[in-house]
């Protein structure tokens, strides 16, 4: 499925009846959400972009980016499932564990401070930056 199919399931689905409607939804400007929707792939967008696109239609950015990921919990790093994250009821010890999976699975050490409890897009944000390391590694 690729990134028009997605935005156009998405939004039937979610009766948002154009681009504009869901480019204001997410507080992305409307020509931007434009010129992705018509080069059909976000590869040259602001993060922050991809981001905010993500966290409204509650998947995650390998989603947008990846043609093959057709679950929107999905995550290009390793196939891993992320629909803990669509459960409102997670502790910090599920979160806990799922970055030593993400971890031990990339050989990569996270350190986070545990003063305050990590939220779901902490736990994304922390998934997507081991994703640009990965993909910073593969290209050395």
């Amino acid at each position: 499925m690729d990134f028009r199919q997605k935005l156009d399931y998405f939004m039937k689905d979610n009766s948002i009846n154009n681009l504009n409607q869901l480019a204001l939804k997410c507080d992305i400007p409307y020509t931007t959400l434009r010129d992705c929707y018509e080069k059909n792939n976000a590869d040259n967008s602001r993060m922050l972009t991809i981001r905010k696109l993500a966290k409204y239609m509650n998947c995650t950015t390998d989603y947008l980016a990846y043609d093959e990921l057709i679950d929107p919990s999905q995550s290009k790093i390793d196939g891993s499932d992320f629909s803990f994250l669509n459960n409102n009821s997670q502790s910090q010890t599920e979160y806990d564990d799922k970055i030593k999976e993400l971890e031990t699975k990339n050989g990569v050490k996270i350190l986070y401070s545990t003063e305050k409890p990590l939220t779901q897009e902490d736990y994304l944000d922390i998934n997507q930056l081991v994703l640009e390391v990965m993909k910073q590694q593969e290209k050395k």
